[in-house]
This record gives C-alpha cells, structure tokens and sequence, in this order.
C-alpha cells in the first residue's frame, strides 16, 4: 500500500513539474500562458513604438511555432465578431473546396475571460500531417450604451502552427493583461 501512495505522489510531482507556466512583459501588457508541454521551446518578445502593437514569438525546435499580437489601435473600432466569423467561414470552405486543407472549422469561444473565435486547420504537406490554429478576441472591448455596438482599442491574435493540443492549451489559458 505504501509503494502504491509512493507512485501516486510521484505522478503527481512528475505532472506539476511538466507544466510551465510562461510569463512575459512587452510594451504596456503582460502575457502568460501554459503549453502543458514538457518540450523545449523558446519565448521572445517585441515592443513596436510605430504601430503600439507587442509580439511574442513561441519556437519549438522541430519548426513548429506560435505568435501573439497585441495590437492596440489609436481610435476605437467595432469589435464585433460577426463579420470577422463571416469572412473566415467563407475563407475556410474556399480552402476546403482547393484541396489546401484536409479539414478545419470555425468557432466562437472564450479566450482570456472574453468572446474570441478560433479556426482550425489540419493540412497536408509533403506527406506530414500539420495543424494550425488562428484565434482573435478584444481586449477591451465594451457595448456603447443604446446603440448595442461593441467597439475596442486592443485585440489580440494569435496564430499557431502546432499541435492541436498545444493550441489549445494556449487558448485556454492565455491572459493579457495592462501594466
């Protein structure tokens, strides 16, 4: 019975161990996230004064990567989805109908405590099996009072090509946050 306590303390310790959760400051935000991955992998990050926009770039060592913008617009802008989930399906059953993805879909979820869609990609090139995932929500976004129009100054987008598990574990936990 012991040695049965023994090894489940031991998975326990060995899954806490495995999940990394990353932490970053660039321009006026903070970005973490958790890849749940015990694979090696490197964050670098940009601030560009010119554009007010904050990049961070996740590279595996097998080619596989990941970039979040946070892109803060100098005027509010409409910040709803809909037309952005419009254009994307259509985009999507175009690259259906070409044969350029085996399978993907398009869906509204919560990223970061906020409405955001993902789309989802699965490809074929040169024989391997690839993923990809783009996700979009506002930051800040906020209903104007009688008008029933959500508008926002900061989305954030985040384009990623690996794993399926990976994105997701990217989506489900991100969090931007100002300074």
């Amino acid at each position: 019975m012991k040695i049965l306590y023994a090894l489940i303390l031991m998975v326990l310790l060995a899954a806490g161990a495995s999940a990394k959760t990353e932490e970053t400051s660039v321009g006026p935000y903070n970005v973490s996230f958790d890849l749940n991955t015990t694979m090696e992998y490197n964050v670098s990050s940009q601030w560009d004064e010119a554009n007010a926009t904050s990049r961070i770039d996740i590279k595996f060592t097998n080619d596989t990567k990941a970039v979040i913008a946070v892109i803060n617009e100098t005027v509010w802008e409409c910040s709803d989805l809909s037309p952005d989930l419009r254009y994307l399906n259509l985009a999507l059953n175009y690259e259906k109908a070409l044969g350029t993805i085996t399978d993907g879909d398009l869906f509204e979820m919560i990223i970061d405590g906020k409405p955001g869609l993902a789309v989802t990609e699965i490809y074929e090139k040169d024989g391997k099996v690839s993923n990809s995932t783009i996700a979009k929500y506002w930051l800040d976004s906020r209903v104007i009072e009688n008008y029933n129009i959500s508008v926002g100054m900061t989305k954030v987008e985040i384009l990623a090509k690996f794993p399926m598990n990976l994105s997701e574990n990217l989506l489900n936990t991100i969090q931007v946050k100002m300074i």
